[in-house]
């Protein structure tokens, strides 16, 4: 037997968009939220524990793409797989604003391109292709 008004959720990670920080909802007046079970139901504040050590979040803060066209909601971006990783002690990664280590952008090629033409900066910047 299942509870119609008791729903397991997730968040979504910010770079892969994997299932993370499971939460158990409750519906104050035991109505029906069978259909939020097991479903993704916001972006994590922070990425999940493979990104962290795949995009080494310790050294690096990561920009994430996403699709312009398919983003409805700045709230909930459409990932497009890539990014670009930039080192945090260099210029580049103090000036940009980052929230726990992420920031988004549209348009990868513009970045790394203006990454590339600032010159010892692209040295500390690593694009990231989807895979």
């Amino acid at each position: 037997m299942t509870n119609k008004f008791i729903a397991l959720t997730y968040e979504a990670c910010r770079i892969c968009g994997k299932k993370m920080n499971e939460s158990i909802c409750i519906h104050r007046r035991f109505f029906d939220i069978s259909e939020y079970d097991s479903q993704i139901t916001g972006l994590s504040q922070t990425p999940c524990n493979e990104c962290k050590e795949k995009y080494k979040m310790n050294e690096y803060n990561v920009l994430v793409v996403v699709d312009k066209e398919k983003t409805t909601d700045l709230n909930n971006p459409y990932l497009t797989g890539e990014v670009i990783m930039i080192k945090k002690e260099c210029e580049l990664g103090k000036t940009m604003k980052f929230k726990n280590g992420l920031a988004y952008t549209f348009n990868a090629g513009e970045v790394y391109n203006f990454c590339n033409k600032v010159g010892k900066e692209y040295e500390n910047v690593e694009y990231k292709p989807k895979q």
